[in-house]
């Protein structure tokens, strides 16, 4: 599941992504698509992408 999520972030990744709000809700959204197909619960979805999301933000460079 973790690989399914990191390509879902970096096959959207643009130079300055981390700037570009709507990239980052396209990816958020690709990244609650891979946890709802992994069988997230629907409770944990929004947390999680948030988690995910900050954690690409620290991580990756654009």
């Amino acid at each position: 599941m973790s690989r399914d999520i990191l390509e879902a972030v970096e096959t959207r990744l643009v130079l300055d992504w981390h700037r570009k709000r709507d990239l980052q809700r396209d990816i958020r959204s690709a990244v609650k698509h891979r946890l709802t197909d992994a069988g997230c619960p629907r409770d944990k979805l929004s947390p999680l992408a948030d988690e995910i999301m900050n954690l690409a933000l620290r991580r990756i460079k654009g």
